[in-house]
């Protein structure tokens, strides 16, 4: 290998900028190896895949006990440490269609066409539904928290975290729906209540709000956000029937 191969170059050989350092401060790209190798390439990859599973377990485990830090971090640039809201929120969504998915296909199909229809909207459309409705339901929390100061992507950032998270929380209590009627039940309930509980617990860390006025606001807009949903999955049910 001669000299030129192993010497750093001076600029960077994917923008052109001049290089202070190992890595181009205007695209990031690393110039810590000249020629590729096998020890570099295997390196990378361990590091991405490290990289990705710390971040997502950090955000994970700041969303499980400070929501509102998780959601202010991001919001003021602080973002390394946590996993993007739209790739979180994509990623939990995907494991709940796809365990929601393994449940059903253990599961009898209900009787009547409504139970039919309703599960099999739940589980073709549920998902999509959810996206659907998070962008109406950031545009609310702005209407019903204005003091916030946050402007409508800002608010469809913590609503990504938010969802993102009640998907992961809900997929693991589908399980506990198969020990009986009753605690099938209790999981419906707590499925019903957990969006309005978890989105005030958030209003009340990150838009400064009170319990009582978070848990009314949240409660208010999660109800507005569904009636409007409403028409979409009524159309949904019509086209697919």
């Amino acid at each position: 290998m001669s000299q030129a191969e192993t010497l750093s170059p001076a600029e960077c050989r994917n923008c052109g900028a001049p290089l202070q350092g190992p890595w181009c401060h205007d695209c990031g790209q690393s110039h810590r190896h000249v020629r590729l190798s096998a020890q570099e390439l295997a390196g990378e990859v361990l590091e991405e895949t490290v990289a990705l599973d710390t971040r997502l377990l950090r955000t994970i485990r700041g969303l499980s006990i400070e929501p509102a830090r998780v959601c202010r971090d991001f919001l003021s640039c602080r973002r390394v440490p946590w996993m993007h809201p739209f790739k979180y929120a994509l990623l939990m969504g995907a494991f709940a269609f796809l365990v929601q998915r393994g449940l059903f296909a253990l599961q009898e199909v209900p009787d009547g066409e409504r139970a039919a229809t309703a599960r099999r909207i739940m589980t073709e459309w549920g998902e999509a539904l959810n996206f659907l409705v998070m962008p109406v339901y950031a545009l609310l929390l702005r209407l019903f928290f204005p003091r916030s100061g946050l402007r409508w992507i800002e608010h469809l950032v913590v609503v990504l975290y938010g969802f993102g998270h009640l998907f992961l929380i809900q997929t693991c209590l589908m399980p506990l729906s198969r020990l009986g009627d009753e605690v099938a039940a209790a999981v419906g309930l707590s499925s019903a209540l957990l969006p309005v509980g978890y989105f005030a617990w958030l209003a009340v860390g990150l838009y400064g709000s009170g319990r009582v006025s978070a848990v009314l606001r949240v409660l208010a807009a999660w109800t507005l956000a569904n009636l409007l949903l409403a028409p979409a999955a009524f159309l949904i049910v019509r086209l697919t029937s």
